[in-house]
């Protein structure tokens, strides 16, 4: 690689300053790999309706220094998008990649399956991590994000014997190189596939974002002892939704226009003040609580609620619960509340689960709080 495929300092420092990163093999493949490698372009300004420009970040020469710094924030790159504007791929948050990467805890050796190729950027990071003897396997169902990730992979000179990217369904894994002793998932799924675990090796690991309130926060999931599948919080996001067997149902109802709203349909002095972490904290366990939490808004700052078919629907903000429905609906909300606060105000590592079968994934349930 070139002196213009090093990665920026200012960078390094930023991702520390975060406090994910918490071992040296983890800072080690992100002072390695260039994410400017790895994205060639993205795009800026999407809506509900698409729009947006696609901005190019050039390969063979050096990169605008106010480009660098946006292919370097910690925020993800939409990269590809549907004919109708949908984001379809995308280079995750790099906070956000280490994070879970920390989680699965890759060693040298080790064989992993990825769900999701993206730009290739996770897949280099895991090949620096299980080098020199590992191997990782990445799959996606669309080829242009196949043949994207390849090309990053070659250019970063990465593509050695046992690192590849296939055109494949995610949710039948890959048969032909298991057992893996990690499977990581950068796509937001309705559940486990039963595959990834018959796939796993004995004492795997998969860490995978799986729908739950609304969003898709990541899990770390494992067998126990007595060889129930366990699940663990690792934290509060949302990813890219999945296509088919992956894929989450539809939610049926919609949040109406919030100006509609009545006036005795607006309630203060039920939500705590909370910091960003705070709310999303509460968002995880409500939801673990409460089946009926859904996401009402893109903003993760306020985009907690709670629907009903019978009773109505409930959206959390930071400062008062907007109402459409019940009066009950409120009651239980408060209870949820008191109970949260009960617990210590647990966040997603504070909480594990059992995952069961329901249709073609497994599911989480049984939620306890284990702080």
């Amino acid at each position: 690689m070139s002196p213009h495929d090093a990665v920026p300092a200012t960078f390094l420092a930023a991702l520390r300053a975060t406090g994910v990163l918490r071992t040296a093999a983890v800072v080690r493949a992100f002072a390695t790999v260039p994410r400017h490698r790895c994205v060639t372009g993205f795009f800026t300004g999407l809506g509900k309706q698409g729009g947006g420009s696609y901005v190019e970040v050039p390969q063979q020469d050096a990169v605008p220094p106010g480009l660098l710094e946006a292919v370097y924030a910690d925020h993800p790159l939409i990269t590809h998008v549907s004919p109708d504007g949908r984001p379809t791929s995308s280079s995750s948050t790099p906070s956000l990649m280490a994070r879970m990467l920390e989680a699965m805890c890759p060693e040298p050796g080790m064989n992993v399956l990825e769900i999701g190729a993206g730009t290739g950027y996770n897949a280099a990071l895991l090949s620096i991590l299980t080098a020199p003897h590992g191997t990782v396997t990445s799959v996606d169902t669309q080829p242009e994000v196949v043949a994207g990730a390849l090309a990053a992979l070659r250019r970063l000179d990465l593509d050695r014997p046992g690192i590849s990217v296939r055109l494949a369904d995610g949710w039948a894994g890959h048969p032909a190189e298991t057992p893996y002793d990690r499977v990581i998932a950068t796509v937001g799924v309705a559940g486990v596939s039963p595959r990834w675990v018959d796939q796993l090796a004995p004492n795997g690991l998969v860490v995978v974002p799986v729908r739950h309130g609304g969003a898709h926060p990541v899990l770390a999931v494992n067998r126990a002892p007595d060889g129930e599948l366990m699940g663990r919080g690792v934290v509060w996001t949302d990813f890219i939704r999945a296509e088919g067997k992956l894929a989450d149902a539809p939610w049926p109802l919609s949040w109406p226009d919030p100006h509609a709203l009545t006036s005795e349909g607006w309630h203060t002095g039920i939500i705590p003040e909370l910091d960003d972490d705070g709310y999303r904290d509460l968002w995880f366990s409500l939801a673990c609580l409460d089946s009926r939490v859904v996401r009402t808004s893109y903003d993760p700052a306020i985009g907690c609620g709670l629907a009903d078919p019978q009773l109505g629907l409930l959206r959390l903000g930071r400062d008062a619960v907007h109402r459409i429905g019940d009066q009950r609906l409120v009651d239980e909300l408060r209870r949820r509340l008191d109970r949260w606060e009960d617990l210590g105000r647990p966040g997603p590592a504070d909480w594990s689960c059992q995952l069961t079968a329901a249709g073609s994934v497994l599911v989480p349930s049984q939620w306890r709080c284990v702080r």
